[in-house]
């Protein structure tokens, strides 16, 4: 799985160290529970909203954490993941594409 977020404020909060402890998730569902568990279920919902981007191969879903859409894509395997989602550390070139961001993207993943 990889989380994608690209909002013009950071999503902080008090629990942010708990958050990372509760990372080890295989779907955005399980993220989605987990996420609750940590933020309360009020914080943190899963939209009805889909994302394509043109640099991953899977549709995205839209979770909205903090108030903040934060975009999620969901691959098969780790292997897959890490093959179709190469991404530079800075976030601004990803699979050869160079994306116009309006604020500096974050990125995470998980699985394997």
């Amino acid at each position: 799985m990889v989380l994608a977020s690209c909002t013009s404020e950071n999503i902080q909060t008090d629990q942010t160290n708990e958050i990372d402890n509760h990372v080890d998730v295989e779907t955005i569902e399980e993220l989605l529970e987990s996420l609750q568990e940590v933020l309360g279920s009020e914080n943190v919902e899963l939209t009805k909203e889909f994302v394509n981007q043109p640099f991953f191969k899977v549709e995205g879903k839209v979770m909205r954490i903090m108030g903040k859409d934060v975009q999620v894509f969901e691959y098969n395997s780790v292997e897959t993941r890490e093959k179709e989602s190469n991404i530079s550390p800075d976030g601004f070139e990803i699979n050869q594409t160079m994306p116009m961001w309006v604020d500096q993207p974050n990125f995470w993943a998980a699985g394997g």
